[in-house]
């Protein structure tokens, strides 16, 4: 097929890879003497699938017209041949972020700087009325100079716009698909956020938190993008959290694009310290990150702390609380400087976080301190693996917006958990602080008995905006508790 001339003007050069629904091609426009990318339908699946490939092809060509953004390219021409249509867009000459990934798991910053990129290709696109409908890092191309462009609307939705699915099938890549789009439910922009959160989460850990393998991993990855709580990713709180919160289950508790964009311009921005100076390459990390070591002290020590010991090295404290005695590591825990105690914690797995925090938990004041000082997305992590009674007294150690920050990262029926564990007046605070959309999602968990008590107790204004967001059934059994009581 190469060298074939195509619509008597573009020269087939190379095949370039496989996408949605099509395969592209590098070829020359012999008019106007440039480089193009070419995409054509690619079908094996019978005469129905090609009417609607057909189709798709031409709804990824309008879709890309509608858009005028630099991180998406600019569509050219459509024509036709032999039948079906070929879409001319912009050459983009670069590599897919998959390609980055497999490379190695990338670094926060850049993480960020790509995700910014993409944040504001998907805001465009969405101001549009076009949804993207399959992000991942084999759709976003960087350039050797830096350039992020998300690419491969094949799967796209403009508003309005009759589905060409017959079948209702379900399109996109399983792994990185929103659980409202899993269901059938309607789907809008955030479940392209959601998409989002699983891209960056992977360029930082070089796996989705949902795929799962053996002979049954379709329906564990359905399982685990409805059900698990996926762990935090490696990376400081302000990024963690940031996915995270990408990756709540209900869209409305998403962030907006606004909000993230302020995130992720934070992380992409160079360290203060650092001096001016070209940028370098983005770095690339293997595993976690070792901790920070403690900076030199600029002064001496008073005479009557010259004979304390200096604190254990990192590498020290993670062999002292590795081991099965939980006790033994809540005294080492205990010993530390609160931050060096929640630094190390973060550091465990979930269940191992638990458990810590669990054993720290006979000093009440201890737990809440570390729980403090971890980032909120690994708090939130740990508290699926802690009894509910040491969780909720830890929690409600801290004040209620401390507290909600931790909560409102964890899986809607962890916090529903921990919300029906408070005392009532504990709970009416962390309910006070909650946005309403995420009361209502958690509160859709909470045995409505419960629930009603909580609303009499609020004291904010919002009983009667709660009670309208609960589901129908949640809410008609909370009205009849209410008028019981």
């Amino acid at each position: 097929m190469r060298d074939r001339v195509l619509g008597e003007r573009y020269r087939l050069l190379a095949s370039l890879g496989r996408g949605g629904m099509g395969s592209v091609w590098l070829a020359e426009d012999l008019v106007l003497r440039r480089r193009v990318a070419l995409k054509e339908l690619i079908n094996d699946r019978g005469a129905q699938h090609l009417d609607q490939g057909r189709r798709r092809v031409v709804r990824e060509a309008r879709a890309l017209a509608r858009l005028d953004h630099p991180s998406i390219v600019s569509v050219y021409d459509v024509f036709v041949e032999d039948g079906d249509p070929w879409i001319v867009m912009e050459y983009v000459r670069g590599r897919s972020l998959a390609e980055l990934i497999d490379d190695g798991p990338l670094d926060e910053r850049s993480t960020a700087r790509i995700g910014l990129r993409v944040l504001s290709a998907l805001d465009a696109a969405h101001r549009a009325d076009v949804l993207h409908r399959d992000v991942k890092p084999s759709n976003i191309i960087v350039t050797d100079g830096g350039k992020v462009f998300l690419v491969d609307f094949g799967v796209a939705h403009v508003s309005g716009a009759t589905s060409v699915t017959a079948s209702r099938a379900v399109l996109g890549t399983l792994e990185f698909l929103a659980p409202e789009r899993l269901v059938g439910d309607d789907a809008g922009p955030p479940a392209d956020l959601w998409s989002l959160g699983v891209t960056l989460y992977c360029a930082l850990e070089g796996r989705t938190p949902f795929k799962r393998s053996g002979d049954r991993h379709v329906a564990a990855t359905m399982w685990a993008i409805l059900h698990a709580a996926p762990e935090p990713p490696r990376a400081g709180p302000e990024l963690a959290d940031a996915i995270m919160g990408l990756l709540q289950r209900d869209p409305a508790a998403r962030p907006r694009a606004d909000a993230l964009a302020s995130v992720l311009r934070s992380v992409a921005a160079p360290a203060p310290a650092r001096p001016k100076g070209p940028l370098t390459a983005p770095v690339r990390v293997n595993g976690a990150p070792e901790p920070p070591a403690p900076p030199a002290p600029v002064v001496a020590p008073p005479a009557n702390e010259a004979a304390r010991p200096p604190r254990p090295p990192a590498a020290a404290i993670r062999d002292a609380i590795a081991g099965r005695d939980r006790a033994l590591a809540a005294r080492v825990l205990r010993a530390l400087p609160v931050p060096q105690a929640a630094h190390a914690v973060a550091e465990c797995e979930p269940r191992h976080m638990g458990e810590l925090l669990d054993a720290l938990a006979a000093d009440l004041r201890a737990a809440s301190s570390v729980m403090r000082g971890m980032p909120a997305a690994r708090a939130a992590a740990a508290i699926p693996y802690m009894e509910r009674t040491k969780a909720a007294a830890a929690l409600s150690a801290m004040s209620a917006k401390e507290g909600a920050g931790i909560l409102r990262l964890a899986d809607q029926r962890v916090a529903a958990d921990i919300l029906s564990t408070f005392p009532p007046d504990i709970a009416s605070r962390y309910l006070e602080v909650m946005s309403v959309q995420r009361a209502c999602a958690v509160l859709n968990h909470v045995p409505p008995v419960i629930t009603a008590a909580l609303l009499r107790a609020c004291a904010d204004g919002r009983a009667d905006q709660i009670l309208q967001g609960l589901n129908s059934p949640v809410r008609t059994q909370v009205l009849r508790h209410a008028n019981d009581a």
